[in-house]
């Protein structure tokens, strides 16, 4: 260096960094241990990073007990039900069914990851296992698991969920959810895998400043999200393995908020862009939910075929992703059963429902610890869906003061892993996509292989679960790759349609949805019931490990178009438009 440069004190000009500030945000709203919606709001300085954190600590407030646990699937994730985000009175993100969607977009990982990454967040802890002949941990008889047969881990999975044999629980090495929050763990949920608009994204709250940002989270009943472990399988518990669904609280729930500052010249930049003529636009997924139902299949083998229209006019679809589950039929707690008349040789006695009068299908099954010990279906209803017959026998008289209506899908042992959380399959199912008058498929997509495939191509990524889980056929049954009774077999499929063109874009990247030509999802089914002359195992017939793939079915299609959020700086402030 020359002598001039040495002696040369004037400031320099040095590349400015990036600064990431963190600043945790209380509810504005006032909340109890029995809130379920928190509200919040953040500045408008910097960049929203999708690292920001909700977190919170559940709480149990129903007593002082031990009993209940986080899900192993999704553990904290499927806490959430809804979230907003607002800018002023425009709704930029309006996400539904969260735990749903967003279990199936963010968890699709590796093991290895899921285990130790998203459980550093979430405190899920599943790990499953092909078992041994002599495998000290499954139970003994008919059911007895054989080398190769897939099962929940008991030893390194959240809730160890007994033998095959009677789903008798004999450890849990999860952490308990206690009255004392101090003693609770504390969760925490990055937004981005609450918020699309997020996810590999920055929102510049900087271009805001003349509105309120705001966030809201609404938050599920404990038996989406919960166990109680004290509930193992038995034919008159009230829920298995579920916890009650006002059991469980939230407590210190806080937005965690991470701002990145940008140097000056990069929000001038961005400034400079509000002032022009297109203004700054903000491109990102929105996914719409819309709800449908699937009757139930009063004949094994009989065809159903439905066809949904989706809607969506003038949207730019990316993809459909298709979620079905067998209907809950209210659990009749305090139930009081009369006019009860005791039969032999399979008589039908005739009950009619006094309390708790809410409808159910006739492929329900009933059962109590008293005049039904085993399940027994209802074979027909009155024309105000609660006066029922029976199929089998009585073993008293009188009035019945417990007991439970169920689908035999719905709960029990078949669902206990997921609770809340399952996207149930059927055995014989296939799919078609209408889009603007035209089908996407040359034939309908029938076969267990392709749907997966079309799943994958959905995700950009292979959907990671067992086998057992996503597969409903006969033989997967038959050979009893996964014990119908441990939870793990056809109850994660969801189904899907990739509607993008190829252009690695939002904008421009999808289908647009012509007018006068809604999306239309064209399903169709073939469902049995196992063990009625198919071949499948006799042993799945058990109490509580039969599937009946007839019942009724609610089904959510989530569909994931694009959306703008578009920010012009005018004389009289700033102008934002949010569109599809």
């Amino acid at each position: 260096m020359s002598l001039a440069q040495l002696l040369d004190y004037g400031i320099k000009e040095v590349p400015q960094q990036s600064e990431i500030r963190t600043e945790t945000v209380e509810p504005n709203n006032a909340t109890t241990d029995k809130s379920r919606v928190f509200k919040y709001t953040i500045r408008n300085v910097g960049f929203l990073e999708g690292t920001s954190m909700l977190t919170f600590k559940l709480k149990n407030i129903a007593g002082t007990d031990s009993r209940y646990r986080v899900n192993l699937w999704n553990g904290a994730l499927a806490c959430i039900k809804n979230a907003h985000l607002r800018i002023g009175d425009f709704e930029v993100q309006n996400a539904q069914d969260v735990s749903r969607i967003a279990t199936l977009l963010n968890l699709n990982k590796s093991v290895l990851q899921r285990r130790n990454v998203i459980g550093h967040y979430l405190g899920n802890q599943l790990e499953v296992q092909l078992g041994d002949e002599a495998d000290a941990n499954r139970g003994a008889g008919t059911d007895a698991t054989g080398a190769g047969q897939l099962w929940v881990n008991p030893t390194d999975s959240g809730v160890n969920f007994g033998t095959v044999a009677n789903g008798t629980s004999s450890a849990v090495n999860s952490l308990s959810i206690v009255a004392n929050e101090a003693n609770n763990e504390r969760y925490g949920i990055p937004l981005s895998m609450i918020f699309p608009c997020l996810k590999g994204r920055s929102l510049p709250l900087f271009l805001f400043t003349d509105f309120n940002i705001q966030m809201e989270f609404e938050m599920n009943f404990s038996d989406e999200y919960a166990y109680d472990t004290s509930m193992n399988f038995s034919q008159t518990a009230v829920r298995d393995y579920m916890c009650g669904s006002t059991l469980v609280g939230f407590n210190d729930v806080n937005l965690v908020i991470d701002y990145m500052l940008p140097p000056s010249s990069v929000i001038n930049n961005f400034l400079k862009q509000t002032q022009q003529q297109g203004g700054y636009r903000f491109e990102f997924p929105e996914i719409s939910v819309v709800k449908k139902k699937l009757l139930a299949v009063p004949v094994s083998k009989q065809i159903q075929e439905v066809e949904h229209r989706l809607g969506q006019t003038g949207k730019e679809v990316h993809n459909i992703i298709m979620m079905k589950r067998f209907v809950d039929y209210k659990d009749k707690m305090g139930l009081t059963l009369n006019n009860l008349t005791a039969t032999t040789n399979n008589g039908t006695p005739n009950i009619t429902v006094m309390a708790n009068t809410e409808k159910i299908g006739y492929l329900a099954q009933f059962s109590s610890a008293t005049n039904f010990t085993t399940p027994h279906s209802v074979v027909n209803l009155g024309a105000d869906g609660t006066s029922l017959v029976l199929a089998g026998n009585a073993t008293g008289t009188g009035a019945v003061t417990d007991g439970k209506i169920v689908n035999q899908n719905s709960q029990g042992l078949g669902r206990k892993v997921l609770q809340g959380q399952s996207i149930d399959g059927c055995d014989e199912e296939e799919y078609n996509v209408e889009v603007n008058g035209l089908d996407i498929y040359p034939s309908y997509i029938y076969n267990n292989a392709s749907q997966y495939n079309q799943m994958s191509l959905v995700l950009d990524n292979d959907l990671i679960v067992p086998r057992t889980m996503y597969y409903t056929d006969p033989n997967t049954e038959r050979q009893r790759l996964a014990p119908l009774e441990d939870g793990l077999t056809g109850n994660y499929k969801p189904l899907g349609c990739d509607l993008r063109n190829g252009n690695a874009v939002m904008v421009g990247g999808g289908t647009v949805i012509q007018s006068g030509s809604p999306l239309i999802f064209k399903y169709k089914r073939k469902p049995r019931m196992n063990g009625s002359g198919d071949g499948t195992n006799g042993a799945n017939n058990a109490l509580g490990k039969a599937i009946d793939y007839r019942g009724e079915m609610d089904i959510d299609y989530y569909i994931t178009h694009a959306r703008v959020v578009v920010v012009k700086k005018l004389d009289k402030g700033t102008s934002v438009m949010v569109s599809s």
